[in-house]
């Protein structure tokens, strides 16, 4: 199973990215519905992409994010998952529903996050209530 999502975001890669990590970097992911997964980074160039991998018997997962900088400021980011081995076409059938709406939900969770006001304070509200 392939599936790949973009959207674009109100926001240059730095804000975007986050948090830094390197090649072989091991971050644990739970999510609904779903086992424990250990996803290991395998290819890194910051602040543009990077790729990493869960293996579980029978079936390995492929994961990317890659964000491009537009000239309008705002930035591209394209989400990718590929599922491959044995068992990939029977979890598919299965799974891939809630695969694809879990990386919509993180996509638009994304988007939220990285075009948020840094300190959480609405400076449009903040301005007009200074004015009154």
């Amino acid at each position: 199973m392939k599936y790949e999502t973009s959207i674009d975001i109100d926001a240059d890669p730095q804000r975007i990215w986050g948090k830094p990590f390197s090649i072989g970097s091991r971050i644990l992911i739970k999510q609904p519905r779903l086992r424990k997964a250990i996803w290991t980074v395998i290819a890194l160039e910051p602040l543009v992409e990077f790729t990493w991998k869960s293996i579980m018997p029978g079936l390995t997962t492929i994961g990317s994010h890659r964000l491009e900088q537009r000239a309008s400021g705002t930035t591209t980011v394209t989400l990718s998952i590929d599922q491959r081995g044995a068992l990939a076409p029977a979890i598919g059938l299965f799974v891939s529903k809630m695969t694809r709406r879990y990386m919509d939900y993180e996509r638009r969770g994304l988007k939220d996050r990285s075009e948020a006001e840094p300190s959480g304070i609405d400076h449009a509200s903040t301005e007009a209530d200074a004015g009154q």
